[in-house]
């Protein structure tokens, strides 16, 4: 199954119709509020402004003013890796959470019994996984790479220029 995207026309439709705003949810798991800005935080931002309610779970995301600015919540990341029974829609994982902590090994793992999801992974650092896609690129909108350079100011993250792609892991199915 190819990665979704909601298109910011359907979502408006959509909230115009009078629908849940947050139909869809997308959880992101990961050690540090940095390493979702820097490789994810467009994309985020385009869930959110699409309609997502998209959770951030890491060590330092409560109370996180970066994470606000990209319109996500931050959670402590003890209460993501609890929450797999609850079962989102989307789950983005850090690679590195993946390849270091067994926790969130068995989270997606539990995830991926779960049954239809779209399942993808950013960072650096990937694991030896099979996958039904290789890896995926995701143009953010100009208001993404906006405020995702909001963002990263906010969270003290060096950075030069923006690129308007951020590159992803999509469609993991076991590893």
């Amino acid at each position: 199954m190819p990665a979704q995207t909601i298109e910011l026309a359907t979502a408006r439709q959509v909230r115009r119709n009078g629908a849940s705003r947050a139909a869809h949810r997308l959880d992101v798991i990961a050690h540090d509020v940095a390493e979702v800005i820097s490789s994810a935080g467009g994309t985020l931002f385009d869930r959110a402004l699409g309609g997502w309610e998209v959770c951030v779970y890491t060590a330092d995301a409560e109370g996180s003013r970066a994470l606000r600015i990209l319109g996500v919540t931050g959670l402590p990341f003890e209460q993501g890796i609890a929450s797999a029974g609850r079962g989102p829609q989307a789950l983005a994982v850090s690679a590195a959470a993946l390849a270091t902590d067994e926790r969130v090994r068995d989270y997606l793992s539990a995830v991926l019994e779960l049954g239809d999801i779209e399942v993808t992974i950013f960072g650096e650092g990937l694991p030896t996984m099979r996958t039904a896609a290789g890896p995926a690129l995701r143009r953010m909108s100009l208001a993404a790479k906006a405020f995702k350079g909001h963002a990263l100011d906010a969270a003290a993250i060096p950075h030069g220029d923006i690129e308007r792609e951020e590159y992803f892991a999509a469609e993991c199915i076991g590893f």
